[in-house]
């Protein structure tokens, strides 16, 4: 593993992963393959694996994959977790050693581990890595350049009268529909120093609402109530097999250095706060880091917080 891999890069490290028997492509996934334009050479072989192959028709949208196609799908978020946690892991512990300059250069950096973050995110909406975020609607066009957030923040006439004038009323309705289910997250956090002055508890508190408030939200929260799930979502994503529950990494960057502060820990419950442990900045002075929440459902839809640290020797 480099210092910085990109998506492709890790698209590729992401292939040999897997355990399967049948390496070439199916001749059926060559014909759908085929019908939506992808090319299968790679250089100058023909021979291509096959969960690569998956992953690219899936991020073309179609449905016409088969059980043993959906069955890698299904087992992206295991690998792609396990990724994460490997960069993290290497990230944290070369960076706490004693490494001479030149060898810093083995030390993964940020933008790794946040890439590795986004191949879940685009594999599970099913979007290029350039796509616009709001493509995670339905009947969106892909000229469409506005965010959720913005399209949420319209008046209901301006976004159903101008924006989306375009679409029929059932159409408007599965956008409604979709909005309904996206998460606005707000987060607050505060810090302490342990008692040997060595450490600091970073204290992360979360609150996750519907975007858009509308009598579906009404209704989830009754049936949160009912079944004493308040605290935990399934999310939007309607190109993925299975039904999926949110999921969040939670971490402590240094965007100075664009390195980990902290490994990312995947959370689910949003109601409970989150203890986060850092060492001391090792220097006085004021340091800022930042907290980031990152779906592992959603593409663009991710939070962060500047942490400021005032620390007097």
């Amino acid at each position: 593993m480099n210092k910085y891999m990109s998506l492709a890069d890790l698209v590729n490290l992401l292939e040999p992963a897997w355990l399967y028997q049948e390496n070439s492509v199916t001749k059926y996934l060559k014909t759908i393959m085929k019908k939506i334009g992808l090319s299968l050479a790679t250089g100058s072989s023909q021979t291509i694996q096959r969960p690569m192959k998956v992953i690219r028709v899936h991020l073309s949208r179609t449905r016409e994959l088969l059980p043993g196609e959906m069955r890698i799908l299904r087992r992206c978020q295991t690998l792609v977790n396990e990724m994460i946690h490997v960069v993290s892991q290497l990230s944290i512990a070369l960076e706490a050693s004693s490494l001479k300059p030149q060898d810093r250069e083995e030390i993964p950096s940020l933008a790794t581990a946040e890439n590795c973050m986004k191949l879940l995110q685009i594999i599970v909406q099913a979007l290029q890595s350039k796509t616009s975020p709001i493509q995670q609607l339905p009947h969106m066009s892909l000229g469409t350049k506005m965010s959720i957030p913005e399209l949420i923040s319209m008046e209901e006439g301006e976004r159903r009268d101008t924006f989306l004038s375009h679409l029929t009323d059932e159409q408007y309705q599965d956008v409604i529909s979709a909005c309904s289910h996206m998460p606005n997250v707000e987060m607050g956090a505060r810090s302490e120093v342990n008692e040997d002055g060595t450490a600091m508890t970073v204290i992360v508190s979360i609150a996750r609402k519907n975007m858009l408030n509308t009598a579906y939200e009404y209704r989830a929260q009754e049936n949160a109530v009912e079944t004493n799930q308040t605290d935990t979502y399934f999310g939007h994503c309607p190109y993925f097999p299975d039904e999926r529950q949110e999921g969040w990494w939670l971490y402590v960057a240094d965007l100075d250095n664009k390195q980990l502060v902290t490994k990312p820990v995947l959370i689910v419950s949003l109601l409970e706060e989150i203890r986060l442990r850092i060492s001391a900045p090792k220097e006085a002075g004021c340091n800022t880091n930042s907290i980031k929440l990152t779906s592992d459902s959603y593409f663009g839809l991710d939070k962060h917080l500047k942490l400021k640290l005032i620390v007097q020797y």
